[in-house]
């Protein structure tokens, strides 16, 4: 196994090590933001499953603000159960 050299580092060298640590710190930062994300979601949807105001809203919500075909596809199961609870709550008062 060979030695790493020893002695200074070029500048150039540290400006690689600066920029792969920003790079890192970047992903983190994302995937942070990410798992807020996902939580908010969840608790969001707890609270629809406990309020049919809620419950509403959410639905509103995701038929205006999911736009991409791709993110609606994936969406598509959650929609549907959420409407089938949203019609299940009407039947119930009515």
């Amino acid at each position: 196994m060979a030695d790493k050299p020893k002695g200074p580092r070029t500048i150039d060298q540290q400006i690689a090590d600066a920029e792969a640590k920003v790079a890192r710190l970047k992903e983190q930062a994302r995937k942070q933001e990410t798992a807020g994300k996902i939580i908010l979601g969840g608790a969001l949807l707890a609270a629809a499953e406990d309020d049919p105001a809620m419950l509403k809203l959410a639905i509103e919500l995701i038929e205006k603000r999911v736009t991409r075909v791709h993110d609606s596809d994936r969406i598509a199961p959650l929609l549907r159960r959420l409407k089938a609870d949203m019609a299940a709550n009407d039947k119930k008062k009515g």
